[in-house]
Order: structure tokens, then sequence, then C-alpha cells
């Protein structure tokens, strides 16, 4: 496949990228040429500079800016398809969605954008999808193999106010999760702070008492069984594989976790972003939006013989029919 090499250039930032990650930035004056995977590393290595400086790829930037994109190579852009069974549940995995935003129930094993070998995440699907749609962004991301709900903004004024909501940490993220063994408390907050470094190729999280920034999980026990136990996780903070690591540590790693797991007990992500509450950026009223419980967690609390979990706690926000429905599937 022919390659066409671009020059380096300098940027002036316009009123529409003021607020934007400089990452998601680039990926778009780029025309998303380029994987996510080259575009952190150019930012890392310090080719990519802002106002002369050194920065991250989460630099917020503002109108004026100055953007140095250094040369690069990239690959004559393909015209991909999307997978015919993604095409097929789109619709059905929409579960909200007006002029401003929409959300969607993401499939565990779906990234949420492109880049490191994927071809098309989530955000490339939805734009070959809707060809119409001039604007469609992620608000936040899940994990590859984290089900459930992600927010897409429809413009660029929503985006910009979506972002302001999650670093101010006004919008609630409910997950639920089975984990190993027997959770003992009906509630738990651990608090460690936690820092991420890379390796081979791979962002994972360490507890880091140290140098760390400060990261809470508040933990409620659903329902207990004799070797597993499904809890509702509620993040406090927002940082990398936040639940995952706090859970592992405290002897409690999810199951299907290939980061945190050394035993790996099925293949599957036991993880599920299945709540979400906000304030709507354009009517100022409360939303609340769940997500049905993946097959993946009936299919794995039958094989697992949850049908003796006990001892549930309706203090967490958890859609009471959604258990219902769940705990008398496993007892069929």
């Amino acid at each position: 496949m022919n390659k066409i090499k671009h020059p380096s250039k300098t940027l002036t930032v316009q009123e529409e990228g003021s607020g934007q990650r400089l990452d998601n930035y680039l990926s778009r004056v780029t025309k998303r040429q380029l994987p996510r995977s080259r575009i952190h590393h150019m930012i890392r290595s310090g080719e990519v500079r802002v106002n002369q400086g050194r920065c991250s790829a989460s630099t917020k930037l503002t109108a004026g800016d100055r953007v140095r994109i250094p040369p690069f190579f990239a690959k004559e852009q393909q015209k991909h398809n999307p997978h015919p069974a993604i095409v097929a549940q789109f619709f059905k995995d929409i579960i909200y969605e007006d002029n401003s935003l929409l959300a969607i129930n993401k499939p565990s094993g779906l990234a949420c954008h492109g880049g490191s070998g994927i071809s098309l995440g989530l955000i490339e699907h939805l734009r070959i999808l809707r060809p119409q749609q001039k604007f469609l962004e992620l608000a936040h991301r899940l994990d590859r193999d984290t089900s459930g709900i992600v927010l897409i903004a429809k413009k660029k004024s929503t985006l910009i106010a979506l972002h302001t909501l999650f670093r101010d940490h006004e919008i609630d993220k409910r997950y639920l999760a089975i984990i190993e063994g027997k959770f003992r408390n009906s509630y738990q907050r651990i608090n460690l702070p936690l820092s991420t470094k890379i390796h081979n190729n791979e962002k994972k999280a360490f507890i880091d008492k140290i140098n760390g920034k400060e990261s809470i999980t508040e933990v409620f026990l659903l329902l207990r069984g004799n070797d597993y136990s499904l809890i509702e996780a509620h993040p406090l903070s927002g940082r990398t594989h936040q639940i995952r690591i706090h859970l592992s540590t405290i002897g409690h790693p999810i199951l299907g976790d290939k980061k945190y797991n050394p035993t790996l007990t099925t293949k599957k992500l036991l993880l599920h972003a299945h709540r979400i509450s906000f304030l709507h950026p354009l009517t100022n009223q409360t939303i609340t939006l769940s997500s049905p419980i993946p097959k993946k967690f009936i299919m794995c609390a039958k094989k697992n013989h949850l049908k003796m979990f006990t001892n549930i706690d309706h203090r967490a926000l958890l859609s009471t029919q959604q258990l219902v429905d769940m705990i008398e599937s496993v007892r069929q």
C-alpha cells in the first residue's frame, strides 16, 4: 500500500478546537490518518509542540494556540466496511438520543476508537453509518473489554459541556462487576492513589502512594456466593483502570481481567458500565440512563452457580427489575 508523506506544519487553533484534548485535535486535523498509538508517541517524544513547549495528550487547547505537527507518513486511506454484526445491532444499542448527544451500549471487545492495529472502533462505525452527521465525538471512553454506556456528542458545544462535567466529577457512573471471593462488607470505600506506566506498549495502572493521584472507588455488595460476588462500583475519580486495579489490590479481582487477575477463570472481562446520570448540557435536566445486564453476566452466573448468592443490598443504585430478572434467570 502506498504511503503519503505529510510535511511538518504549524497550525493555529481555531474557535472550534478550543477546549479539545490535544490527541483528539491531532486526530481530527490529520483526518484520522494516524493511529492513536502514533499520535501519543509523537506527543511523548516532544515532536508535537504547543506554543513551542512540550505537552501531554490530555493538554486542553484554547483558541490561538500554535500547534506544531512534525512530518509523518500515512497510508492512503482505505474504505472500511463496518462489521455486519455491529451494523445489525447498531440501532438496538442506542439507548438515548436527542439533537445534541446520544448514548450507546458498547459491547465488550469493541474499542471506543481505532488505532494500535484496530481499523474501526465504536466512533468510526458511527461515523460510517451516519455520514450525514457532521460532528460525532466521544465524550469519554471505556476500555475495549468493558461493556456499557458511552456518551457521544453530536455538537462541539455539547462535547465541551460534557468534558467539563466529567472534569468536575458531576457525572455519576456505576459499574457492575463479578469479582473473585466472598466480598465481606456490604459497603467499602477504597482510597488508593494511582499512577500509570507503559509496559510492552500497553498502559497499566499501579498503586503509587508517593506520586500517585488520589483515586477513590465506592463498592456496594449486591450478591454474595461461595467463590464469587456481584458488586456495583462507583468511581469518584476517573483514573485509568481504576476499578480494576482497586478491586485486584484488595484481593477481589474482576473475573476475566487479563491485566490485573492472574487466575483468569473466564475469557470475558465481567465489568459493565450499567448506569450513568448527569445534567443535560442544554436542558439542564437530570438524565439517568441504564443499560441491560449483558448475557455474559448471566452465563457466568449460571456456570459458577451464583444461585447460591445471598445478602442483596438494595442501597446500591441497581435497577430493581434488572436485579430481579438476573436472579430469576440464574435460578432457572
